[in-house]
Formats: C-alpha cells, structure tokens, sequence
C-alpha cells in the first residue's frame, strides 16, 4: 500500500490482448514460461566486466536490480511452469551446487537479498516523492506448519510516522497486520502447497520466530530488527483474542480501527475474532 504526493495521470487500461496477440498468446492464459531472474544469471552478471571495482554487495544488488527491471510490466505474472504450478522464477527451481566459486547466493540467501531490496525501494521512494508507504509480506511455507493466523510472521515495512506518531499508526498497522494473516496469508498457504505439490516440489517449513503485535498497546508493534530500520518482523495475536474487550476502554486509543473492533467486542461481550475464520480451498 503506497501513496505519493506526486499527481500521476492514469494510463488509459485496453480490454483486449496487445495488437497482434490472440486471446490464447494473453499473459493469462500462458502457463509456461522462463524467467531471467535466477542463480546462474545472477552469477553471469556477477562475474561480468561492468561490475569491477564495486564490493561484493554492491555487485550482488546490481545484477539482482538488472534481471528484475521491469518485471512488473513483463507479461509473465500468470506463467507457471505447469498449469496450475509456480511462477517459473520460484526460487526452488535453482539447481543446487556446492562450488562456492560457481555461484553468488544460495536460495535462501536470494530472497533474503531480494525481500532486503524491496524495502530499499520503498524507503527510498517515500524520501524521493514524500509519499507513505505500508508493505505486508509473508513468504510461502507448509500449510501444515502454519494452522493458525497467531503462527504467521509477516515481514512488515513501516513508514517515518510510526516513529513520529507511534501510537496512532503502530495501533491501526497492528489491525492490518491481523487482517492480512487471517485474511491473506492462510489462505495463500494452502494455494502455495497445492501449486507445489503439482511442481512435485515440497514447501519449505516455518521457522521463523516473531515478537507478537499487542492490540491493547502502549507497544503495538515489535520493534525493528535493527534501531535504525523501517523493517519490523512481527506475529498476529490469536484471533479469538484479538476482539476481546480490554481492560481500557476503546475511546482510550486514538486507532479508529481497533475502537470499531474493541465496539463490536463490547456490544456482543464475548471473544470475537477481527474476521471470519478463512475457508478452506
């Protein structure tokens, strides 16, 4: 979610494929695809000669910024590798290697670099525009090692105002952060497991630990991962908590959110959860 302060004029959005396409050749409906962005061309560029002279890092970020320019415009959004599979850029279908002197990152290692490069993004383009700037993000694991919503950790990036209205904005982002986990993030689990197990691939367990938001505040969010970052790793509260009517009352926060979900709380006086309990696929 990003706002900019920066007028911006609406491209003019066409119904039909590009000129010369047929319905069949639409992004849509294509459902193998290749993609650039992957370990051997990281590694290409890499060793390439106009990366002389730069750090290690910096020559990492450069071919990663490459093979992603334009990715959102490229056509391939709904390829798979098979119908119904994962996006042929998925990092599990990096061959491995152990020549260390063959490759630049590991699997994990590239999107931990790449999920770094987004919040460099939009860190620098909320100072470029004087925009605002929230970004949810959860990567995808096994359905069965996340069953509930208070298990998913969100990778979460927070504007300037936290730090200069921390309650207000840490208040209403806890209230995003449940709706995405309940709303979002399951649901997503079970879809990921279905695509991998057409890929014949299996998903990645849940590992990570994350300090939980509080809804009841004064401290509604963990703090950030270093002092100086705008990135937050952070877990729901249980969702038959979440409603529950605190100790304050819900005029006490200055959230607009949680005082509509502290109200509903109250009227019904028993635990009620922010949403309903997603369905299964």
């Amino acid at each position: 979610m990003s706002t900019s302060t920066t007028p911006r004029s609406k491209p003019v959005q066409s119904t039909s494929p590009p000129e010369g396409l047929s319905e069949r050749d639409d992004p849509e409906f294509l459902t193998i695809g290749y993609s650039h962005f992957s370990i051997s061309n990281l590694t290409a560029l890499y060793n390439s000669t106009f990366a002389e002279g730069f750090s290690n890092d910096e020559r990492q970020a450069a071919a990663r910024a490459l093979l992603r320019h334009n990715a959102h415009l490229d056509g391939t959004h709904f390829q798979s590798r098979v119908k119904g599979g994962l996006h042929p850029a998925y990092v599990g279908f990096n061959p491995s290697t152990n020549d260390k002197k063959a490759r630049t990152l590991s699997n994990e290692e590239l999107t931990e670099a790449a999920l770094q490069d987004i919040f460099d993004v939009v860190t620098m383009q909320d100072r470029l525009d004087g925009g605002i700037t929230v970004m949810l993000h959860c990567t995808g694991v096994k359905s069965a090692s996340v069953q509930t919503a208070d298990e998913v950790t969100v990778d979460l990036f927070t504007p300037r105002e936290l730090h200069e209205t921390p309650e207000r904005i840490g208040s209403d982002i806890t209230v995003l952060v449940q709706a995405f986990c309940q709303e979002f993030a399951l649901p997503h689990f079970q879809r990921f497991n279905k695509h991998c197990n057409l890929e014949i691939i299996t998903p990645p367990e849940y590992n990570v630990q994350a300090g939980s938001i509080n809804v009841d505040g004064p401290q509604y969010l963990p703090f950030p991962l270093s002092p100086a970052s705008s990135h937050i790793q952070c877990s729901t509260q249980d969702p038959s908590l979440f409603g529950v009517p605190a100790n304050t009352k819900a005029d006490s926060t200055p959230s607009a959110a949680i005082c509509q979900v502290k109200e509903i709380a109250n009227r019904s006086n028993a635990p009620l959860s922010l949403l309903p309990k997603p369905q299964p696929i």
